[in-house]
C-alpha cells in the first residue's frame, strides 16, 4: 500500500528501513508485542524520508500535523508526524502503529510498547555503530524502559557535545523514563 513511498527512498534508507523491520520484529517477539505490527511499522517508519526540508514544512501544513520552531530550524523531525499522517489518510487506523510511527524520532512521554519497540529497533538495527551500542542492544532486549532511558540519554549527551537543543518533547520523555524507573 505505501510501497510508493518506499521506491522513493535511496537504497541506504531502505536497507535501513529493511532491518529496523527485522530488528522490531526482534523485539516485538520478545516482549509478547504483535510482530505484524511491528514489522508493518519499522518498514514504513522512515517512508517520508525522501522530502526536502521545504516540502516537509508544506506537506505539514497540507496533513495538519502541528510543529514548532525546533521543526523549522529541522525539517526533517517532521518525517515521523507526516508518515504516521499519510498512513491515516490512507486507512491505517491503529492508532498504535500510528503512534509508534509518529514517536520514533523524537520520542514521548507515555510510549505504548510499540513506539518503544520501534523507537528502539531504529536505534539498534544491524548497521546503527556507536559508541554504546552493545549495551544499548543487549538491554532493548530485557527491558524496553531501561533501553528507551539509556537511548534518550545518549542522545541528550550527544547533542549537548554537538551543541544542538534538546527538543522538549524529547526532553520530556527522558524526564517521564526516569521517573518512571525511579518509582519502580
Amino acid at each position: 500500500m505505501f510501497d510508493e513511498y518506499l521506491a522513493r527512498l535511496s537504497q541506504k534508507r531502505l536497507q535501513h528501513s529493511k532491518r529496523t523491520a527485522k530488528r522490531a520484529k526482534q523485539l516485538a517477539a520478545i516482549f509478547g508485542i504483535n510482530q505484524d505490527k511491528a514489522v508493518f511499522a519499522g518498514l514504513y517508519h522512515d517512508m517520508m524520508r525522501f522530502l526536502s526540508a521545504k516540502e516537509y514544512l508544506s506537506a505539514a501544513k497540507e496533513l495538519g500535523v502541528a510543529y514548532g520552531k525546533e521543526e523549522i530550524a529541522s525539517p526533517i523531525l517532521l518525517h515521523g508526524p507526516l508518515a504516521s499522517a499519510v498512513m491515516a489518510k490512507n486507512g491505517i487506523d491503529d492508532s498504535e502503529i500510528l503512534q509508534a510511527v509518529a514517536e520514533h524520532t523524537l520520542a514521548k512521554a507515555g510510549m505504548c510498547d510499540l513506539s518503544k519497540v520501534l523507537y528502539l529497533a531504529d536505534k539498534t538495527e544491524a548497521a546503527r555503530n556507536f559508541t554504546g551500542i552493545e549495551e544499548l542492544r543487549s538491554l532493548a532486549e530485557k527491558n524496553l524502559d531501561m533501553a528507551m532511558l539509556l537511548a534518550l540519554e545518549y542522545d541528550a549527551k550527544w547533542q549537548e557535545e554537538d551543541g544542538v537543543p534538546f527538543h522538549p518533547q524529547t526532553a520530556a520523555a527522558l524526564a517521564w523514563f526516569r521517573q518512571l524507573l525511579t518509582n519502580a
